[in-house]
């Protein structure tokens, strides 16, 4: 199954999404929640331009893909209330890289990354693994040229 792309920001052609909806979903599409997952694709990890722009200059590590994950969700009603929606929410994050970067950091998502990204999945599934919220990231350090899954350095 191919999880839903919920949005898909413009970038600059200087970039490129390192991996599209179709490769996330081929390593991990087979999970029991699959229906439950949407996946965002962002034109940048921080809120301001100028910040981004900064980051991707100065080479500094920043985060290429992140997955949330809530069991339980609370909302406002109409009538003022706190409701919990329980049954989770899903949600995939992934930004872009640098063109320039595209193949190596698809290479290590697809050899590494995102096969640590379905163990994750997994485990959460289980109600051992269940925690009210879940994160998952991996970062990409273009000094290094490697990313990094959860704070961890790919061998």
């Amino acid at each position: 199954m191919i999880f839903r792309t919920a949005s898909k920001d413009k970038i600059g052609k200087n970039l490129s999404y390192p991996v599209g909806a179709e490769l996330i979903s081929q390593s991990a599409g087979d999970i029991p929640q699959a229906a439950q997952v949407e996946i965002h694709f962002h034109s940048q990890t921080t809120i301001w331009a100028s910040q981004w722009k900064n980051i991707l200059n100065k080479g500094e590590k920043y985060t290429i893909f992140s997955c949330n994950i809530s069991w339980e969700q609370q909302a406002v009603d109409w009538g003022g209330n706190r409701v919990n929606i329980k049954g989770g929410i899903w949600k995939i994050d992934v930004y872009p890289v640098l063109r320039e970067h595209r193949a190596i950091v698809q290479m290590q998502l697809l050899e590494f990354a995102l096969p640590k990204f379905k163990e994750y999945l997994l485990l959460t599934t289980t109600s051992e693994g269940r925690r009210q919220r879940s994160y998952f990231s991996i970062a990409f350090d273009p000094i290094t040229r490697k990313i990094l899954v959860n704070g961890q350095m790919q061998n």
